[in-house]
Formats: C-alpha cells, sequence, structure tokens
C-alpha cells in the first residue's frame, strides 16, 4: 500500500488538472484553491482532499476512505448540485489503480445547504479498496 501523503498528493494533481476543464464545459466557475486538508479560507470557493476522519486499516481489505470537501460560497443549492455531480463522478470514475486499489466500494454525499456564513459544504465520501484473495497470502 501507498505512503497516505503520496495516496492524497496522486489525488490532488488529477483532481486539480480534470476539474477546471470539466467545470468549464458546464459553464461553472473553477475553485479557488485546492488544497489537501480543510479550507484555510473560508471567503474562498474551495475544493479540498483528505482521508475520512477514521481511518480502519483492515489488511484483508485495504480500504482508503477519501473524503472529498467542496466549500461553495455564495453559490446557490440548485448551483451546488452541478459541482457535487461533477465530483461524485470524479470520484467514482477515479482510476484507482494510481493510489494502490481496485475498487471504488461505495460514495456517499452529504451537502449542508448556505449557512450563516452564506457557504455550501459538500462531503464526499469515497471508499477505494483492494481486497486481498486467497492467492495474495
Amino acid at each position: 500500500m501507498k505512503k497516505l501523503l503520496d495516496i492524497l498528493e496522486i489525488i490532488m494533481i488529477d483532481l486539480s488538472t480534470a476539474m477546471p476543464v470539466l467545470l468549464a464545459a458546464e459553464g461553472l466557475t473553477d475553485y479557488a484553491d485546492y488544497v489537501m486538508g480543510m479550507p484555510r479560507d473560508e471567503t474562498k470557493t474551495t475544493c479540498s482532499i483528505m482521508f475520512a476522519p477514521e481511518i480502519t486499516i483492515d489488511v484483508s481489505q485495504r480500504i482508503l476512505p477519501i473524503c472529498f470537501y467542496l466549500q461553495l460560497c455564495r453559490i446557490d443549492y440548485e448551483t451546488s448540485l452541478k459541482y457535487v455531480e461533477l465530483l461524485k463522478n470524479f470520484a467514482k470514475d477515479y482510476d484507482s489503480q494510481k493510489i494502490g486499489a481496485v475498487l471504488v466500494d461505495n460514495v456517499s454525499i452529504d451537502i449542508l445547504p448556505l449557512d450563516r456564513e452564506m457557504n455550501t459544504d459538500v462531503y464526499i465520501l469515497a471508499t477505494y479498496s483492494e481486497p486481498l484473495d486467497s492467492c495474495d497470502e
């Protein structure tokens, strides 16, 4: 299995390369920042990645829970759904072999609509894995 930092760096490069093109094709503005971890400025529209808060190391399933987080500033719910759709598809269709996984086990989405700070927050959790089979031992 690759190192945790290497996994996020690989995904970040692919994400920051693919998303501007996908967003432009839909007439959406690119994110102001792409970061690892939580956004550092609550006034910027940001796409970030991190590991899910709890990483369970299952030696037989080799699960990698990757959290994609969107901080969408002053973007209404309907437009936010367009951003979510593109990121969901990126997570679902990602070539997980780049990070040492072979399966996308599941993708879940939490959307918190515009709050008092005028942000829509989106959490997309994608679980990638590389289950061992009986021949791997």
